[in-house]
């Protein structure tokens, strides 16, 4: 059993107020002994040390029955103490058990995540007619049905549209459309993406072998169909790992149906 680890802060600054600090969330995906995400729920238990064997335990965060999320994936929001004694002293050890079986002391300062994640601050935009969302994000899921690139969706189009779909999709009203960079920060934590939508902000032009395409986010999610007033239209994508590629963001025609990729 092995485990892929991330440490955030869930600190958050809101655009009409004070920064309201949460505690701090262990991340971490878990496998099982032969290599595929555990499924199910889990005995969930991290503690902190001073010194990588011996040494003085400063507290433990335990939680039984945890619910997996989607590919062995799990969040474990880390009691008081626990988030007092890592603002106060980096230099910890952490050692996560699973179902009872540890997994070894890890130090704080040397988990480079854990490091750029404590320093980082997730930022909550509200608007004047109350929608909020979050700017950087995690992977939350994906739509239930798949459309093409024209979203509509309670009685929005484009992207308003997307963020609605999200939300409903990830239960909450903080949830947005994924950009790229969140889905690669995603896989670069271990999770396995499926092929859907994303979007990048970007517009370009170009030719693949004797077509031409355009690449406008399918005109801000209002095409869907490919070939558009004699124009090729295709919109940023997640595609997953094939044979010959490593997963990776592509392009698909705008008249392709796929879910959304969903953040928060």
């Amino acid at each position: 059993m092995f485990l892929s680890l991330l440490l955030v802060i869930a600190s958050r600054s809101l655009a009409d107020g004070p920064p309201v600090v949460e505690p701090l969330v262990y991340r971490g995906v878990a496998f099982g002994p032969s290599g595929a995400p555990m499924t199910g729920t889990i005995n969930v238990s991290l503690t902190l040390f001073t010194a990588e064997t011996g040494g003085l335990m400063k507290c433990t965060t335990t939680r039984a029955g945890l619910p997996l999320e989607p590919q062995g994936r799990f969040k474990l929001p880390l009691s008081s103490q626990c988030s007092s004694d890592i603002s106060q002293n980096p230099e910890l050890w952490m050692e996560i058990a699973i179902n009872g079986e540890p997994l070894g002391r890890t130090k704080l300062a040397a988990t480079p995540y854990a490091l750029e994640a404590r320093r980082a601050t997730q930022l909550v935009m509200r608007s004047e007619d109350g929608g909020v969302t979050t700017t950087e994000g995690s992977f939350c899921g994906v739509t239930p049905t798949s459309t093409t690139a024209q979203f509509q969706a309670g009685g929005l189009v484009g992207y308003r549209a997307a963020k609605f779909m999200c939300e409903q999709a990830c239960g909450k009203r903080t949830a947005h459309f994924c950009s790229t960079l969140e889905a690669i920060r995603a896989h670069e934590f271990g999770v396995d993406l499926p092929r859907g939508w994303l979007k990048n902000g970007a517009a370009a032009s170009g030719q693949l072998g004797t077509t031409s395409w355009v690449y406008t986010e399918c005109n801000g999610w209002f095409i869907g169909t490919t070939n558009f007033s004699g124009n090729n239209y295709a919109g940023p994508i997640w595609a997953p790992a094939t044979s010959t590629s490593n997963a990776a963001p592509s392009n698909d025609g705008c008249g392709t149906s796929l879910p959304l990729l969903c953040c928060d």
